[in-house]
């Protein structure tokens, strides 16, 4: 059962009910060894899988291996999984970096290491029967020792085991024995053993050959590394790059395979066709070429694919391949030993992205992978997403992603009957090649990826059809909370209800029926205690739960209906119980012997006349206000929770100085008590603080799933914050709609300020402003009190007329636009002005000298708006524009207002077939690397938790759309512009410089 859950609990060091994973390995020459470890670590960190042991060999140095293993275990936190040394292996001359991980020097083999084979075989010994996965990305040999010294233990104890190798056969009916690959070749007689003993005595295997991985872009490590100061990342990404310039000479020298020549060299690791290759000679080059300034291609993820085939997130990559399940003796084994049981490559990449994410997160914490140098705003204006809204956090999006990608991988194969496409290296090669030949920054540069574009045209919808399209999204909104809340509130107010009854009927027994001199008032404690905290969870249940919106004013009002009935009924149970206790009659409950009960009576007395008269005070007055009704019915909630858990804690603190009393009274009265203070205390602060309450409306909106692509936009037409109409929402948008020509003048003059001041500029006061003072001399708030409605019009007219005539600019009532221009005012201003102005020039070129209207936030958003009508305001204007236009600098898709409109885009359009990605480069070689380079990142390392936003631009509608668009989502949206945005800035790349 907890398997199945996905649970585990520890038990002697061990989580049981998690696959126990043991594998083998060989750190140090293959930077794909040091995957395996990190991906095990960090499931192993999330409770997703227990890894038991890390076994490492070979090269004649196994002790160095294994303290390169230990070494990453101690920095991932995870230094008490045992690290063997395994099997010596063949002779091997180390590289100087393979072993510069920060602290391999400290790790020592007599305290921190132990024999490989005794742990393997004490593992073996100690575990329960089928319930070991053995994975073996490196010789054999010490899984075969296992299998010699004792079959029938490895037999019984071991449910797969996982290889990286490769199989081959003469024929069909000819016996399997090992391939030429590097594993098997480390110890032939070792390997031949293993599969020999795993077909004949039914153990299954995973066996996944060097054929059957995709080619996975060496990029990423490197993103991570250059974004952050994680000394993980950056050896990871030193001895991927090291390691193939190692591979570089050694071809050079001529002691590689005839088949690794240095065309196979500069297609898989640098990006190189062959054609590219021949027309620039690269087959000229030798040893002394400096071939670092040329990687930039590809890697094959072997081991890393070869312990997927075993992952629960991830083995149901596999089940779709039809040949790939060979069964030997009634035993089914997974052999994956050709280029048809390839998985698409974007399945790997998602894995180790996230898994790359948790390392940095941990290893550095703080605000995870951000841009360094240039234009990063940190400090006062800006706070990361994953603070202020905590449900945005990393904490198990490994499953997530898999559950998304496993469901599109499904679904793709039954619609066509095969996979989805696994190699795409060979177009993107070719479009880098032939970018890199045609350098200009003139060329557009659109993308379509990862959705099914053909047929589908961006257009401008017509005011009804819009309203139509926000009428569904409201209503797929509407039918998603639904899904919880009513629920939430039929089942919350029910347990109240129910724990009342009970606190009434355990009274009334007790007055009535038990003789004052054998009542044990612990007992009664203990009991009352169960039944509040009850309470307490089913009042934070039902509360938070409720959105303020009118659809759900129906279950607020009940709700409020409810506790108000129960705060009064409680209320007249106190009055009554404080006048029996002081007219000297029994009271269960308030011992007379307490000193503490005439002051507990009067404090519960106050609790719910207070809290009776906050809600009654709620209703009366606030009946059709939604927001206001739901806040009041939140602070009384909470007061009442909150007060009657102090009550519990004074008790608590009573029997705590009572020496007699703790020795004496019953052993679980502390411990039920304590429970219900915590409880409470967490219901109270749940339901009133403003930064707790998000966090937990979100755990709750976790359980909803997904819904429709319409509704993530619902949030920024209103829902949950107000209540508006889309008709009158849209009108009110259209009127506000003044897009601008992007004329030379404006883009020599004006464009560079615009683009610097952002939509932060448009929420600073006009100077104009200051004119309107009232009669204290104090300058008006203007910017939460008063909106264009409320200043004259003519103000806000004549102060956008006079910038843009100024600048020889027209304004245009026009009913749609050419360009709605996505930026982030955090990067350099300059560089945006001149990508706008070169992709401008081009547009000219092909539209016979005519300019784009373009719609850019600082220069036409209304210029009083609030933050909250510029994002309800925000569909309208893109729904009006034909194409979207990115000028991706470095913080682009670090900024979380740009990755709204992002994501919002994509919701109106259903597509990306018209978006033009600029990067923004600075002028000057010296900045052209270094800027590609972060720009590349920023997308490599993207993840919504590190996404920042600045302190004027916080808006409950932007986390509500992010919470309903969920984390993985989002995530895939923005990782999906990778291909893109690599050959965008191949067409700025010089020959020399690393990307």
């Amino acid at each position: 059962m907890l398997h199945a859950l996905g649970v585990g609990c520890c038990l002697g060091g061990r989580k049981v009910g998690l696959p126990q994973i043991v594998i083998s390995t060989d750190p140090g020459p293959d930077p794909d060894d040091i995957k395996t470890i990190l991906i095990l670590a960090m499931l192993h960190k999330q409770s997703a899988v227990s890894l038991r042991a890390v076994i490492c060999s070979g090269g004649q140095q196994p002790e160095k291996r294994a303290a390169l293993g230990k070494c990453l275990l101690n920095h991932l936190g995870e230094s008490n999984v045992p690290v063997g040394i395994g099997s010596r292996g063949k002779e091997y001359s180390a590289q100087p970096h393979e072993y510069l991980l920060e602290g391999h020097g400290q790790v020592r083999e007599d305290a921190d290491l132990v024999e490989g084979h005794a742990l393997l075989m004490q593992i073996l010994r100690e575990a329960r029967p089928k319930s070991l996965t053995m994975v073996c990305v490196a010789s054999l040999r010490d899984f075969a020792d296992a299998m010699l010294a004792d079959p029938d233990l490895f037999v019984a104890k071991v449910a797969v085991v996982a290889i990286q190798g490769g199989l081959e056969r003469d024929d069909e009916d000819s016996p399997w024995r090992p391939d030429t690959s590097v594993n098997n070749m480390f110890d032939i007689e070792g390997a031949a053993h293993v599969y020999q003993f795993c077909f004949e005595r039914g153990v299954p295997m995973t066996v996944t050959s060097r054929l059957a991985v995709p080619l996975l872009p060496m990029q990423l490590a490197r993103s991570f590394a250059e974004s952050t100061n994680c000394p993980v990342m950056t050896y990871l990404a030193n001895a991927q790059f090291l390691g193939l310039k190692g591979l570089w000479q050694k071809l050079c020298e001529g002691k590689l395979p005839a088949r690794c020549n240095k065309q196979w060299y500069f297609e898989t690791f640098c990006g190189i066709n062959a054609d590219h290759f021949a027309a620039k000679g690269y087959d000229t080059f030798g040893a002394e070429i400096d071939i670092a300034q040329y990687l930039n291609g590809f890697v094959k993820p072997y081991d890393v694919l070869a312990l997927m085939t075993v992952l629960p997130l991830t083995r149901t990559f596999f089940n779709e391949f039809e040949g790939a399940q060979v069964v030997v003796n009634g035993v089914s084994h997974l052999l994956l030993l050709n280029l048809s049981f390839t998985i698409p490559v974007s399945f790997v990449i998602n894995l180790l992205r996230d898994i790359y994410v948790e390392v940095v997160q941990f290893t550095v914490g703080g605000d995870g992978p951000l841009a360094k140098g240039r234009g990063q705003r940190k400090g006062r204006d800006s706070i990361a997403l994953r603070k202020m809204h905590p449900v945005l956090n990393a904490g198990r999006l490994l499953a997530a992603h898999a559950a998304e990608a496993a469901k599109s991988h499904e679904g793709h194969h039954r619609r066509t009957g095969r996979l989805p496409s696994t190699t795409p290296s060979p177009s993107l090669s070719k479009k880098r090649s032939n970018a890199s030949d045609s350098r200009s920054n003139n060329s557009l540069v659109e993308p379509s990826f990862f959705v099914n574009t053909a047929g589908r045209r961006s257009s401008v919808r017509s005011e009804a059809k819009l309203s139509q399209f926000f009428e569904k999204a409201l209503a797929e909104a509407i039918q998603r909370q639904a899904r919880i809340s009513r629920p939430a509130a039929i089942v919350g107010i029910t347990c109240v209800m129910l724990a009342v009854a009970a606190m009434v009927i355990d009274i009334v027994y007790i007055s009535h029926v038990l003789p004052y001199s054998g009542y044990d008032h612990d007992d009664h404690f203990v009991r009352t205690a169960v039944y509040q905290t009850v309470a307490y969870m089913a009042i934070s249940i039902s509360l938070l739960a409720l959105h303020p919106t009118r659809a759900q004013a129906c279950y607020l009002r009940t709700a409020a209906l409810t506790y108000l009935f129960f705060a009064i009924l409680l209320g007249c149970s106190d009055a009554a119980n404080a006048t029996q206790f002081f007219s000297g009659a029994y009271v269960p409950g308030y011992p007379r012997a307490s000193k503490l009960t005439p002051i507990l009576l009067v404090l519960d007395i106050m609790r719910s006349v207070l809290c009776s008269a906050m809600l009654y005070y709620a209703i009366s007055r606030l009946w059709g206000h939604y927001r206001q009704l739901c806040r009041l019915v939140y602070v009384s909630c909470a007061l009442f929770v909150g007060l009657l858990t102090l009550h519990t804690f004074a008790r608590v603190l009573e029997r705590l100085i009572d020496a007699e009393q703790l020795v004496n009274g019953r052993p679980e009265f502390l411990p039920v008590l304590a429970l219900s203070v915590v409880i409470g205390t967490a219901s109270s602060l749940a339901l009133a603080h403003p930064r707790f309450r998000p966090r937990a409306q979100g755990w709750l909106a976790k359980s909803i799933g997904s819904a429709g692509r319409r509704a993530t936009i619902a949030p920024l037409l209103g829902f949950g914050t107000e209540d508006r109409d889309p008709k009158e929402l849209i009108s009110e948008a259209s009127r506000s709609f003044n897009p601008i020509k992007c004329t030379d003048i404006y883009l020599s003059e004006q464009c560079a300020n615009d683009l610097q001041r952002g939509v932060l500029g448009r929420l600073r006061p006009p100077n104009i402003i200051n004119a309107f003072k009232n009669s204290s001399g104090r300058n008006t708030r203007w910017s939460s009190r008063h909106s264009p409605s409320v200043i004259p019009r003519a103000i806000a007219v004549s102060r956008r007329a006079e910038a843009l005539s100024l600048h020889g600019v027209a304004a245009e009532r026009a009913g749609a636009a050419d360009l709605y221009i996505v930026h982030s005012m955090a990067d350099n201003s300059t560089a945006k002005c001149a990508a706008l102005a070169n992709f401008a020039r081009e547009w000219g070129r092909r539209k016979n000298g005519d300019k784009p209207t373009i719609w850019l936030d600082s220069a036409c958003a209304p210029p009083l708006a609030r933050v909250d009508q510029l994002l309800s305001f925000m569909p309208v204007h893109m729904s009006k524009c034909r194409k979207l236009v990115l000028l991706w600098g470095p913080t682009l898709v670090s900024r979380t207002w740009c990755i709204c409109e992002i994501l919002c885009w994509y919701i109106l359009k259903g597509t990306f077939e018209n978006v033009v990605v600029l990067p923004v480069v600075r002028v000057g070689p010296e900045h052209r690397a270094t800027d590609l380079a972060a720009i590349i990142a920023s997308v490599d390392t993207f993840h919504l938790m590190h996404a920042q936003i600045e302190y004027a631009l916080r808006s409950e509608r932007i986390t509500l759309m992010l919470e309903i668009a969920t984390v993985a989502h989002v995530n895939a949206i923005v990782r999906g512009f990778y291909p893109t945005l690599l050959t965008a800035c191949s067409l700025y790349r010089e020959p020399s410089d690393t990307v």
